[in-house]
């Protein structure tokens, strides 16, 4: 802080110059903190809206940097007593601050314990009536204080508002006192509106839903206690509200729901409604596609399924049926199976023939595929932003600087030439222990109809450009930040190295290349009937 003293539990985040987060760690109880990173160039920043500007810094391989100190502004000590219902101190109970007025999901809370007299201390980073308090402790209810609801409270019924803490409750200055219920242990089962019990139910306390949220979740707290319930549907929660209590119950087969329950000796049924499931079946009636070869899967479009996908076979008679289908929006797509050889072996590919929209609500779907001209779909199928390419769909086209200047456009090599495309970075080491076989295969097959271009994923041009000259890499290399993003999106590219191998036709022959299977594929492609030595 500014008065020096330092800021314990406080979020650490080392993010690039976009501001995706690359690293993240806590301060200890004297304020240090220690991340490691890969090389490259980075901001250090607390996390918390009111932290001082970033701190850059360049970190290069087995380079230790030290004294990147942050600063906390605009930040307060925040003190508290929590007591039980007689005022009596409650030792070693959980605190979780966290600021209410932002929705930066990196903002990370403060969690601190009581002392022996039931005092707790930290730092308010929000404005002084935008914190909210989480408090657990063994033997008592979990509580909840949101400072701007306690505020808004208080000026209904008195018709001023406080202007800070201090007004609340005539409490010290900077002090926060709050007093939990004692908790008891609540015994229930779950059953559904048949009376069945329902197992391996995960039960717990927590809030109300907020009927403003369109999408109920479950509270995430660091102390809340979670079981799920036996064969019998039975469960036992302990410390909960001794008046009464919001239980949050989930299941696949319920999904999740959040009943009111009033604690009672002996054993209190929770009842929840099972989803009710339906099925999709027809006929498929392709021309020209053996109807014994074809799978037919469904899709979820939607949150929560209890199973994303489900995958089904095609009769003799081309008949078919997907049953477990939750009411929502799906993708139904009917696949050929191909055998086709690959590297010396036979492998089998899923291929696309057809796909359709599919809407399930309250009764059983009859849904026919019929010939659409036998089109073959081709192209880049996402989900989520990620790619789902395939051997033989045709590669997205895209186009880039070159780090001389001109332009690269994969079309351009249409009707050409083949092209290998190899995702990488300078800071990833995979990729470069790849690096002499991609530089290799550029050299050798060049006058042999393929072209080699790399896409880098650097964020730092200069370590691009003098690595490129360092190992002589004479083949097409494409940069730019927000380019390399958008080109490795629509190749569905997670994780590098990456290498595609497009055929001049602009069908993707061979993908997920590495060692000696990237010359392989080329050589079989560009250059068949040719032996070593």
């Amino acid at each position: 802080q500014r008065d020096g003293q330092p800021v314990a539990n406080m979020g650490i985040w080392v993010e690039y110059d976009d501001g995706e987060v690359h690293a993240g760690t806590m301060t200890d109880e004297n304020g240090h903190y220690r991340v490691e990173v890969t090389p490259g160039s980075y901001r250090v920043r607390i996390a918390s809206k009111n932290a001082a500007e970033p701190v850059t810094v360049e970190a290069k391989s087995e380079d230790k940097i030290e004294d990147v100190d942050l600063l906390l502004l605009n930040s307060r000590r925040i003190s508290g007593l929590i007591r039980d219902k007689f005022d009596n101190p409650i030792a070693n109970a959980v605190v979780v601050i966290s600021d209410d007025s932002s929705e930066d999901q990196r903002l990370s809370p403060q969690v601190v314990t009581t002392d022996a007299n039931g005092r707790f201390e930290g730092w308010q980073v929000a404005g002084p009536q935008q914190a909210t308090f989480e408090v657990a402790a063994e033997g008592y209810a979990p509580y909840h204080l949101n400072l701007k609801d306690r505020l808004d409270a208080l000026e209904r019924e008195t018709g001023e508002r406080p202007q800070s803490i201090e007004n609340l409750d005539n409490l010290p200055k900077g002090q926060i006192r709050m007093y939990l219920d004692k908790g008891m242990t609540l015994r229930g089962r779950v059953v559904d509106d048949l009376g069945t019990p329902i197992a391996w139910a995960r039960v717990g306390p927590g809030l109300p839903p907020d009927p403003k949220q369109k999408v109920y979740t479950p509270p995430v707290l660091p102390f809340q206690r979670n079981t799920y319930t036996d064969a019998s549907g039975l469960f036992t929660l302990n410390d909960v509200n001794e008046q009464s209590a919001h239980i949050w119950v989930n299941h696949p087969k319920t999904g999740l729901v959040s009943q009111e329950v009033m604690p009672a000796d002996g054993v209190v049924d929770i009842q929840i409604e099972r989803l009710r499931l339906y099925s999709v079946s027809g006929v498929v009636s392709l021309t020209g596609v053996p109807v014994e070869r074809l799978t037919v899967s469904t899709f979820a479009l939607f949150i929560g399924a209890e199973s994303k996908i489900k995958t089904g076979r095609t009769d003799a008679n081309g008949a078919y049926r997907l049953e477990g289908l939750e009411p929502g929006k799906y993708l139904i797509r009917v696949n050929a199976l191909d055998r086709v050889k690959r590297d010396g072996r036979m492998v089998t590919l899923n291929r696309s023939i057809q796909s359709r929209r599919l809407v399930i609500e309250d009764r059983d779907v009859t849904l026919n595929f019929e010939p659409l001209n036998d089109a073959r779909i081709t192209g880049v199928a996402t989900y989520n932003g990620l790619g789902t390419l395939r051997v033989w769909d045709t590669a997205p086209d895209f186009e880039a600087k070159r780090l001389d200047g001109s332009t690269f456009r994969l079309s351009d090599y249409q009707g050409k030439k083949a092209v290998l495309i190899d995702f990488w970075a300078t800071w990833c080491g995979p990729c470069i222990k790849e690096i002499p076989t991609i530089k290799s295969i550029a050299e050798t097959y060049r006058n042999q109809g393929l072209e080699v271009v790399g896409v880098s994923l650097d964020r730092d041009e200069k370590a691009l450009r003098d690595f490129v000259e360092k190992e002589k890499l004479s083949y097409v290399q494409v940069y730019g930040r927000e380019k390399a993003q958008e080109i490795t999106k629509s190749y569905g590219v997670w994780g590098i190295p990456s290498v595609f191998l497009v055929d001049e036709n602009g069908v993707i022959n061979a993908m997920n290349l590495r060692g000696e299977r990237t010359e392989e594929a080329v050589k079989a492609l560009v250059a068949p009937g040719t032996t070593d030595g």
